[in-house]
């Protein structure tokens, strides 16, 4: 009876998880499909280039997650089916620690490359001001990220892909809500 019970309850686990991330996926994809017209009309079609440029930059910044995630999510069931609790605990902290330092590291990297990039891009005029700008604000967009990636990693490893997802999506929706805030 309990391998019975056992199959049904990872059964129900997968199905909620598989549509919460289906669900979180299409929410995602719709926010920024109905948003991206708001910021192009916000923004022109120049500043929405700089956007783009400053934007696809930034996303570079998913590479310093450096397998911490990774690490969370296959050594925390490990710890957990071990009954090391304190252990899981360090590796939690650990990944923090690290993943804040890095957020700060990121931060600081985008105050000093602010000035510096649309000189590198040629960009000069007015457009400089906006790209020291864009800099500085996707720089803290990675920066405070990065920590937060924690929180996904852990939910994961503990095989909460349902929670996970919530969290997930409501990061989208809350970088939505506050892009149409400042470009407002």
């Amino acid at each position: 009876d309990r391998p019975a019970k056992q199959g049904a309850t990872v059964l129900r686990r997968f199905a909620i998880g598989s549509l919460s991330n289906y669900t979180g996926k299409l929410l995602s994809l719709a926010t920024w499909f109905f948003l991206t017209p708001f910021i192009l009309r916000r923004l022109g079609p120049s500043d929405y280039g700089l956007w783009i440029v400053v934007g696809s930059v930034a996303a570079y910044g998913a590479l310093l997650d450096l397998g911490i995630a990774g690490a969370i999510v296959k050594y925390l069931p490990e710890l957990r089916v071990r009954e090391e609790f304190e252990q899981a605990g360090r590796l939690v902290a650990t990944a923090l620690w690290l993943y804040l330092g890095l957020g700060l590291l990121v931060i600081g990297a985008s105050l000093v490359a602010a000035p510096i990039l649309p000189r590198v891009f040629g960009i000069d005029g007015s457009d400089q001001a906006r790209v020291e700008w864009l800099v500085r604000l996707m720089g803290a967009s990675v920066g405070l990220s990065l920590p937060a990636a924690a929180v996904s990693a852990v939910l994961q490893g503990l095989h909460r892909y349902d929670i996970a997802n919530v969290v997930i999506t409501g990061g989208t929706l809350i970088s939505a809500a506050a892009t149409v805030a400042v470009l407002s």
